[in-house]
């Protein structure tokens, strides 16, 4: 193109539908076949203008195009500005982006509309020729300073959040040099299936992303590759062409204008066009800039406004790596199709992907893609293709009472370990657990303050100084006031069944939604009503997914009672001055960053603690029964957490103590963003909801990012957000996210959690690095089995008093499933 030339989307297709015309003529054996158009990204502008143009030429008298023309397909496609502005204020609070003060905020600037989760942001910002946005202002005060906000939002909290991928909200790249990843590396050439699998081996400790930090250096990798010699000569470039390929082009960029903002003309002119057609648009659900959700209402939208009936409700698809695998859920699909049967759409969702889902999610992808091919389009069929990984050719690889009881238990366990430990007496002292602990945690912290006031002697065994609460279920009312919310916007929850439950919100336009009035406190329905009924379904239904982590894996399972043995790790440094092949080491057994420990470790805990001798270091009588994560028979009555009432009235009494008013006492309520049960929204709404009812309390520090390394890495990620508020002037509670982390945070994230915990016992930044050395290391030689003739030296030395340490840690943190099963 020349330099003064101009290049829009029109032009692409003309471009693209000769390239496509000169193919057929050039090689004519192609003729009549089957011919798919597939894109990404802009490819939603791309695709469907492209379609009408051989919709066009195929038509013409002789034809121009040659070819049996089927359908198209969609990867997170840009099919509408107006909804991906608007979506992504709904996608950025209810994935914990932004915090509950920004959102409101926004709500101020939303035009006259009931719900804030439909409002049109985009009436305050407008686009250059070249796409680029502005904000638009009409001279008035008040729209003005909403349109500087929603551009701000835009800006600062989806392109440009530091160390934050808005292409997959749950992607990380801690390391800032991934070794020399511009030179290419070979897989060897042993044998890729294995019958065992080390899973243990396989957990990225680099990264907590499953395929070793290649998303964040790929785009280097690609140019690296393309710019080969034997890859230029092998696509024909001319060697006296002294160009090199690059992602993006300034030259075209500068003469380029976007022409379609919106592609419901496009969608029409090729329903029109009467041509048979099948169209699949797939998004991964964690994409936050070519977002589920906006291309979920551009499709509702259009087959609204057009009349093109739902031909299958919305409902999850099933994926399987292989026959006698575990079947997990792989998304959701919707169906519609017209009624004279030539004009269909699959509206479907991966579970876990981002922006690019066959790189995210390679199994699921090929499972979307090959059943949309077929003409069943069931997305749930297993394919007859093997995923395992091959040798490549070579050069071409890149790389209540109850609870009372329960605290009373535990207080009497923590006396006794003080009395038998007295060397710990008088040291700094925090209780920390995790879900059904946000209502043990806070009832046995009251119960030792009501004795620590009374007794001079506890008094100095305990120097109490916090809690820590993590993924805790403080609220049950606030659980369901936001759990059709969270469900929706992580694509759990399809656009129709969200919109008849937020008709039964008391009272309607909040941001949360009350449905607390339709089930008793048994969690039943109170009637027949429809409201009811939905809620009930909200409530007690099953979703497919494994709640306690959105986008956990257990594709290469045939069951979830193994336990395997790990074998020996040789100590490896992370030195990334010298080059790793990241694909070789990449875990091809599934799709999570821990090997799919998640899947079976609890039946892992089991197998370890019964063990003859984890039972006598724990001093466990032989006729004692077996260790259970969960135990069948306990006649369990929560009575501190139901619809009516949650566990505020118990943090208040422990922020009006006599003894907080007296000690610094500091709290720390933290929730990874993928868990549904105990998700993050019900952390956010409880603790604003204490703060406005406390008349002492003032936020420290408003919501912001914090960020996760490794002290000797000099890049950091985004590892969630934090809020800081303080009760009289004593007590400090923070309010922290850690993004990609499920129920199990530490597991999920362990290094995010680690120096998470490290800074709230410090009381220094949660972005500051720990200083302490991630690189695998053996057992300290207390820890190591002993000889008979052995005599450690202290108690704190001796195998039995760690067994023991294990064992309190494992009541604490298996007592909170208790409820939940």
């Amino acid at each position: 193109m020349g330099s003064n030339d101009t290049y829009n989307d029109d032009y692409t297709a003309l471009d693209n539908a000769e390239t496509l015309s000169q193919f057929t003529n050039r090689f004519p054996e192609y003729k009549n076949r089957d011919l798919y158009i597939i894109g990404e990204s802009y490819a939603g502008v791309y695709v469907p203008t492209l379609t009408l143009e051989v919709i066009k030429r195929i038509r013409m008298d002789p034809p121009q195009i040659t070819l049996n023309f089927v359908g198209i397909g969609l990867g997170n496609g840009q099919l509408s500005h107006v909804y991906q502005t608007n979506a992504y204020v709904d996608l950025a609070f209810y994935r914990g982006v932004i915090g509950i003060d920004q959102y409101k905020s926004l709500k101020a600037c939303c035009p006259a509309t009931n719900d804030l989760q439909y409002c049109n942001f985009s009436s305050y910002i407008d686009y250059k020729s070249d796409g680029t946005a502005f904000p638009i202002y009409n001279g008035n005060e008040s729209h003005d300073k909403c349109a500087d906000e929603v551009f701000d939002f835009a800006l600062n909290d989806l392109l440009n959040i530091e160390g934050y991928d808005p292409y997959n909200m749950n992607q990380d790249c801690y390391a800032v040099d991934y070794g020399s990843h511009n030179q290419l590396f070979e897989f060897s050439d042993s044998d890729v299936t294995p019958s065992f699998i080390d899973q243990g081996s396989l957990i990225n400790t680099k990264s907590t992303d499953p395929y070793m930090g290649l998303p964040c250096y790929v785009s280097d990798a690609t140019t690296k590759y393309l710019n080969q010699k034997n890859v230029r000569d092998a696509i024909h470039i001319p060697s006296n062409l002294n160009i090199s390929w690059s992602e993006c082009s300034d030259k075209v960029g500068d003469h380029w204008q976007v022409q379609y903002w919106d592609m419901e003309p496009v969608f029409k002119n090729i329903l029109n066009t009467n041509y048979p057609l099948k169209i699949l648009i797939m998004n991964g659900d964690l994409d936050g800039v070519c977002s589920f959700l906006a291309d979920e209402w551009f499709v509702e939208n259009f087959v609204q406004t057009y009349a093109i009936p739902v031909f299958s409700q919305r409902s999850h698809w099933h994926y399987q790596q292989a026959p006698g695998k575990l079947t997990n859920i792989g998304g959701y699909v919707k169906k519609f199709q017209s009624t004279n049967g030539n004009f269909g759409i699959d509206l479907v969702t991966v579970k876990g992907a981002g922006h690019l889902v066959p790189q995210n999610h390679p199994g699921p992808a090929l499972n979307v893609i090959s059943n949309f091919l077929s003409k069943q389009r069931n997305y749930s069929a297993p394919i007859n293709v093997s995923i395992l990984p091959k040798i490549m050719v070579k050069n071409f690889l890149t790389r209540q009472e109850e609870v009372k009881l329960t605290a009373t238990d535990n207080f009497a366990a923590l006396i006794q370990f003080f009395t038998t430990h007295p060397e710990y007496q008088g040291r700094d002292f925090y209780i920390a657990g995790i879900s059904y602990a946000g209502v043990y945690i806070p009832t046995l912290t009251s119960l030792i303050i009501q004795n620590l006031q009374s007794n001079v002697t506890l008094a100095n065994w305990i120097n109490f100084r916090g809690i820590m609460v993590g993924n805790g279920y403080v609220s049950k009312k606030w659980d369901l006031a936001s759990k059709a919310d969270f469900n929706y916007f992580h694509g759990r929850y399809g656009k129709t069944e969200w919109d008849k439950i937020r008709t039964c919100c008391d009272p309607l336009g909040q941001i949360f939604c009350n449905l607390s009035k339709y089930l008793d406190e048994n969690d039943n329905p109170v009637d027949n009503s429809t409201c009811a009924t939905l809620t009930d379904q909200l409530w007690n239904g099953d979703f497919g997914y494994d709640d306690f982590n959105l986008y956990q894996d257990c594709y290469n399972y045939t069951s979830r009672n193994k336990l395997w043995h790990y074998k020996n790790y040789d100590s490896k440094s992370f030195n990334y001055n010298k080059a790793e092949n990241f694909l070789a080491s990449m875990n091809f057994g599934s799709t999570d960053s821990n090997g799919g420990f998640q899947c079976y470790m609890f039946e892992a805990s089991e197998t370890y603690l019964n063990q003859t001798n984890v039972r006598d270091s724990l001093y466990i009588p032989s006729h004692v029964e077996s260790w259970r994560v969960c135990k069948d028979g306990i006649d369990y009555t929560g009575t501190y957490n139901t619809m009516s009432k949650d566990l505020t009235p118990t943090f208040l009494d422990i922020l009006k103590s006599d003894y907080v008013s007296k000690n610094t006492f500091r709290i720390l309520i933290y929730t990874g963003d993928a868990d549904t049960p105990n998700n993050m929204m019900i952390s956010e709404l409880f603790v604003e909801n204490l703060v406005n009812i406390s008349n002492d309390a003032e936020v420290i520090s408003n919501r912001t990012a914090w960020f996760y390394t490794v002290n000797n890495w000099t890049t950091f990620a985004t590892a969630g957000f934090v809020k800081s508020f303080n009760f009289g002037g004593k007590v400090g509670l923070d309010l922290l996210t850690i993004k990609g982390a499920g129920h199990l945070a530490d597991t999920d994230r362990p290094g995010p959690s680690l120096q998470m915990f490290y800074n709230f016992f410090t009381g220094t930044n949660y972005s500051q690095p720990v200083p302490v050395s991630f690189q695998r290391s053996p057992l300290l030689p207390q820890y190591q089995p002993q000889s008979s003739t052995s005599s450690p030296t202290s108690s704190a030395d001796h195998p039995k008093f760690l067994a023991e340490l294990i064992f309190w840690i494992v009541i604490f943190i298996c007592k909170d499933f208790i409820f939940i099963e």
